[in-house]
């Protein structure tokens, strides 16, 4: 028998290398997919640039940039400016029109039908229409039911606190 020689791997660098466990201990080529395979190992690629190296204030297609830059930036710095004063000033004035008391409704007098005449003194504050029938709620805790079509006091009920 020959004597066994230790090779190294057949597999290439980058098949171990995709193949390794990453950081949630799943491969990268079986962390999106269940399929055998994927794609060959993550590198970073740099593009060389033909274009000159210098600075873009030499030239004057440059200066024209540059300015056009800066007229960007401090077009965006203050419409930035402008939308954060806008919504601190509608929270401003959500906050002040939230915090005001609402103003207490004051009774008013209703027209009350023609057929129906309320006892001396009562003030009506609520008018209720029914099919036969007119519910009148006064400013003395009472409520009056009135017939639809005499006018006759059907009922009359005292509200207690």
């Amino acid at each position: 028998t020959l004597p066994r020689q230790i090779a190294p791997s057949a597999k290439s660098a980058a098949r171990r290398d995709r193949d390794s466990a990453s950081f949630s201990g799943t491969s990268r080529a079986s962390a999106l997919s269940r399929r055998a395979g994927g794609f060959g190992p993550i590198s970073m690629m740099t593009r060389r640039s033909d274009m000159n190296d210098a600075p873009l204030d030499e030239t004057p297609e440059g200066k024209a940039e540059l300015a056009n830059l800066r007229f960007l930036r401090r077009l965006v710095t203050t419409l930035t400016a402008v939308m954060i004063f806008g919504l601190l000033t509608i929270v401003a004035l959500l906050v002040i029109r939230l915090a005001q008391p609402s103003p207490a409704p004051t009774p008013t007098a209703l027209a009350l039908p023609a057929q129906i005449s309320l006892p001396e003194g009562q003030t009506a504050l609520a008018v209720t229409q029914g099919p036969d029938w007119f519910a009148i709620v006064t400013d003395r805790n009472e409520i009056f039911i009135f017939d639809g079509k005499t006018g006759a006091q059907r009922q009359r009920i005292k509200i207690t606190e």
